[in-house]
Order: C-alpha cells, then sequence, then structure tokens
C-alpha cells in the first residue's frame, strides 16, 4: 500500500489570493516557483504582472478574472515610469510558460507582442478589449482554440500559432494585416460571417482551412487575404457591402474549385491568378475591368463567365496561360486590351468581337498564338477598319451581316423572341448568346446588348408597330437571326 501511495504524482500547489496592487510578491511569498495554479482577486498593477512572470517559473494556470489592473507610477518597470490601468503592457509575458489564462474583468488594452511565443493553449477576448498590441499572441504554438468578441484584432494578432486550430467569433469584427497569416493547422472560422473588414494577408498560408463564410457587413478583403489557403469554394454573392477584393486575394489557392466575386465593382491584380482546380468561377456582376493577371495560368477554369457586359477594359496578362480556351466573346463595350492580355492560348481557334469600335490593343496581346489559324468574327460593317489595325489584322477576320437576315425560322435558327413593354426577350433553345443587336426593317440599328447563357433582354422603347431584325452571335461564334412584329 505504501508503494502505490509513494508512486502516486504529487498534487499540482495553487493558490487563492486576494491581492492589493504592488504586493503580489509578498503574498506569495516563498512558494513563488512551485505554484502551478494561481488565483488572484483584488487590484494588480504592473509589478505583480512582472512577478508572475519572472518569478513564478512553475505556474502554468492564471485566473485574473476577479482582479482589476489599476495605473502605476514608480520606479521603471519594462521601461517605463508610469503604465496604464486596465492594460497588460507589451512584452510583458513573451515566452511564459502559462497554458491557461483568464483576463481581467476590466482589461481594455493588450500591448504588443504581450503574450508572444507564449504557451498558451486557449484564449477568450472579451468585448471590454478596445485596443490590442502588433502580434499580441502571435507565435503561440501550443494555442488550438481562440474566442473573440472585440471589434478590431490587430495587425498579426495570431500570426504564426501553427497549432491554432478552431476561432469562434461572437460579434462583428474587423480583421487586420496579417493576423492570421500562417496559422497552418487552422481549419474551422466559426462566425466568420459576421467579419466586416480583411486585411491584407489575413489569412495567408491557412493551408488547413477549407470554407468560410463572406457575410452581408463584409465591406473589403484586402491584398493576399486568402493567397495560398486551403479554401475549396469563395461565394460572395452574399457581400451586398463589399467594395473591393485586393490584389492577389484569392490566387495561389491550390484547393480551390468554385469562386463567385459576387458584385464587388473593385478588383486587385491577381485577384483568383494561378489556382489550378479552379473550375466553376463568376466575374462580379458590376466590375468594369477584368484586372491585370486576372485569371493567370487558370487551366481548368470554366471561361463562360469570366466577363460581364459591363466591361470596358481587360488588364495586361488578365488570360495569360489559359491553354484551354478555344472561344473567346469580346463584350461590346470593350475599349482595352492590356499588354499580353491573351498570350499562350494555345487552343483558341475563335474570337467574336460584336463592338462598333476596334478596341485599342496593347503590345503582344496574343503572343505565342498562331493568329493566322484562328478566325475572327466581327460585324461586317466593321470589317475593313479591323482588317487596318495592328494585331487584330493578323487574325482570319470574317465579317458578318447583323441586319442581313433571310426568312429563318425559328427551329433552324433556335431562336425565339417577344416585345413585352418595350422589353425584347430572346431565348435559345440549344447554343449560349454572347450578343444580341436589334435592328429596324431599314436597317437601322435600334438596340444591342452583351449576353451569356440561354436567355437576354434589351429595353427597345415603346415602338410603334413595326418588323424588327434581331441579329444574335452565339458563344461558338455562329450567328443567327429572326425577324419579330412588334404590337
Amino acid at each position: 500500500m505504501l508503494s502505490a501511495i509513494a508512486a502516486m504524482p504529487a498534487m499540482a500547489p495553487a493558490l487563492n489570493i486576494d491581492n492589493t496592487a504592488g504586493h503580489l510578491n509578498e503574498a506569495v511569498g516563498a512558494e513563488a516557483t512551485t505554484i502551478e495554479d494561481l488565483t488572484v482577486r483584488g487590484s494588480i498593477d504592473v509589478t505583480d504582472l512582472v512577478f508572475i512572470d519572472q518569478q513564478m517559473s512553475a505556474l502554468r494556470s492564471l485566473d485574473l478574472s476577479e482582479a482589476s489592473i489599476v495605473e502605476y507610477s514608480g520606479a521603471r518597470v519594462l521601461g517605463l515610469t508610469t503604465h496604464a490601468g486596465a492594460t497588460i503592457p507589451a512584452r510583458s509575458f513573451v515566452g511564459s510558460a502559462i497554458t491557461s489564462i483568464a483576463l481581467p474583468s476590466n482589461l481594455m488594452a493588450i500591448g504588443d507582442a504581450a503574450f508572444a511565443g507564449s504557451a498558451l493553449e486557449s484564449i477568450s477576448l472579451s468585448a471590454n478589449i478596445t485596443a490590442m498590441g502588433v502580434g499580441c499572441f502571435s507565435n503561440c504554438n501550443a494555442l488550438k482554440s481562440v474566442e473573440i468578441n472585440v471589434d478590431h484584432l490587430s495587425e498579426s494578432t495570431f500570426a504564426n500559432c501553427t497549432a491554432l486550430q478552431t476561432v469562434t467569433i461572437t460579434s462583428s469584427t474587423t480583421i487586420a494585416t496579417g493576423c492570421f497569416n500562417g496559422c497552418t493547422s487552422l481549419n474551422t472560422v466559426n462566425g466568420s460571417e459576421k467579419i466586416s473588414s480583411i486585411g491584407n494577408n489575413a489569412f495567408n498560408n491557412c493551408s488547413a482551412l477549407q470554407s468560410f463564410a463572406y457575410g452581408s457587413v463584409l465591406q473589403s478583403i484586402g491584398d493576399e487575404a486568402f493567397a495560398l489557403s486551403g479554401i475549396t469554394s469563395v461565394d460572395l454573392t452574399p457581400c451586398e457591402a463589399l467594395l473591393s477584393v485586393g490584389k492577389y486575394a484569392f490566387a495561389f489557392m491550390p484547393e480551390v474549385t468554385a469562386i463567385n466575386l459576387g458584385a464587388v465593382p473593385s478588383l486587385g491584380e491577381g485577384v483568383v491568378m494561378n489556382c489550378p482546380k479552379l473550375v466553376d468561377f463568376t466575374f462580379s456582376s458590376t466590375a468594369t475591368r477584368v484586372p491585370d493577371f486576372a485569371y493567370t495560368g487558370n487551366t481548368a477554369m470554366d471561361t463562360t463567365y469570366m466577363f460581364n457586359d459591363n466591361i470596358t477594359a481587360i488588364g495586361r496578362y488578365a488570360l495569360s496561360g489559359m491553354s484551354q480556351v478555344d472561344a473567346i466573346t469580346i463584350p461590346e463595350d470593350v475599349t482595352e486590351i492590356g499588354d499580353n492580355a491573351m498570350e499562350r492560348l494555345s487552343g483558341l481557334k475563335r474570337i467574336n468581337v460584336p463592338t462598333t469600335v476596334v478596341p485599342t490593343l496593347g503590345e503582344n496581346v496574343w503572343a505565342e498564338v498562331e493568329q493566322r489559324l484562328i478566325t475572327a468574327y466581327v460585324w461586317d460593317s466593321m470589317l475593313s477598319e479591323f482588317e487596318a489595325a495592328d494585331q487584330w489584322n493578323e487574325f482570319d477576320l470574317v465579317g458578318v451581316n447583323p441586319s442581313g437576315v433571310e426568312d429563318a425560322a425559328t427551329a433552324d435558327s433556335g431562336l425565339r423572341g417577344r416585345v413585352v413593354d418595350g422589353v425584347l426577350y430572346i431565348e435559345s433553345t440549344s447554343k449560349a448568346l454572347a450578343s444580341v443587336r436589334v435592328y429596324a426593317a431599314n436597317g437601322q440599328l435600334l438596340a444591342s446588348t452583351g449576353a451569356s447563357g440561354l436567355e437576354a433582354q434589351i429595353a427597345i422603347g415603346h415602338l410603334p408597330a413595326q418588323a424588327l431584325v434581331v441579329a444574335v452571335m452565339m458563344a461558338d461564334s455562329s450567328v443567327a437571326s429572326l425577324k419579330i412584329a412588334t404590337n
């Protein structure tokens, strides 16, 4: 029996103290180096915090939930003679062996690197905390879970916490630059739809993070915010307040298969570049420019919705290296295509350009592309202008006459159309639409629009009864037409 008792481990020393600020060393006394579990009530100041960090080497669990940090003024401590109340000073627990801490109820601020490199395994941040220093919990390689109920997380707050797995967000918050950068084990962000701003590199290299909910309060996503993350799907359609997505925000994501950019108006360069598994993609419905390097290297991407009808410019290297592309329809309002925008499109066979203005080209737009083997379809009325334009004239140019209509039956053209209250509705029974142009019987152009999918609608005003000629360029470069009588 005695041997069994001897084999049992000694109980970890624990201590509960009612303290007066500046006197914790006296209250703990000679037991300081043996205490593993400490609960402090009453008041404490910076000298007490330094004593805990520097003298209580065995301490693993610290409960300050019923303690209040008060102001300090006196001899120099941590390089300063004064310290604010309700604050854990900068670098005060760097590298601490404490694994569990309950923070003071009156805590309002945590200084730079206050707990950086410590052994904390979990942390809960209350709504009282209104200021957090740079990297205050960075490089805590034992930290596994975080509960956040604060308005703002500072720069690099949890950067390189390589064991962090779960973050729970309970209130609206902003995420600053690099906040979770390098958290390679992070796989769950509960309440991510409450985030109102995501800073540069905020979730960069979070390789275990597979899902993330983007909510209606989100206003901005910074540069490289999710680059190199493990996210498999991005849906920004709920983000009604989202104004901008930064450079390379969703670039270099090895596992993403679907991205919908919703209606965000401003997109940074390289926004979704080099995502090798990206197949299902939808461009922003409101952006007017395809950014530089937007789709570079995305050789699996479905290109059906890589533009919208509002596009006026395609940036430099935007489609570079997309070898799977065999046909492109340039949106009708595009007036500018940047340098090398479509270089190395080795699979390209045809291009539709249903515009009335020849788009201005940068240098080497189709570098390493055999343009002479590619058919470019343009409106017949624009053929001579394209033939006179550098780079465009290297294609096999073919003019199509949108108003030269034979009596094509609906069954042959695959089109159905009707006019209701000044709106023309066009439906294709088989092929996707690329653009629609409406002419009066005398050849006058009445209206035009870009299109995608099997349906399109276009306002043509309250016209008097007359025959309309509708010319449609399909996504596969074919041209179909039909006649419609307005009532």
